[in-house]
């Protein structure tokens, strides 16, 4: 995986030590905090962002779907 990859999966990944950078920015300031603020918090550049997610639906759609496979995994592990 090269360093741009991971600085973009960083972007909504929180299976990482720490949250992914969107997903912080999305809890603390809803869902108008600016693609600005989450390139921010992730340390790279905003074109780094929108070559990863074209639009700032595609980057919160990015973020619910990896809440939702960690919710569906963790209740397949509690009654599989």
């Amino acid at each position: 995986m090269t360093h741009r990859s991971i600085a973009a999966s960083n972007l909504v990944c929180e299976s990482r030590p720490h949250p992914g950078a969107a997903a912080a920015i999305f809890a603390e300031q809803g869902a108008s905090a600016s693609t600005e603020a989450v390139a921010a918090r992730a340390e790279v550049a905003i074109g780094t962002v929108f070559r990863h997610f074209p639009t700032k639906p595609d980057l919160l759609s990015a973020v619910v779907m990896n809440a939702w496979e960690r919710l569906v995994a963790e209740v397949d592990g509690l009654v599989g």
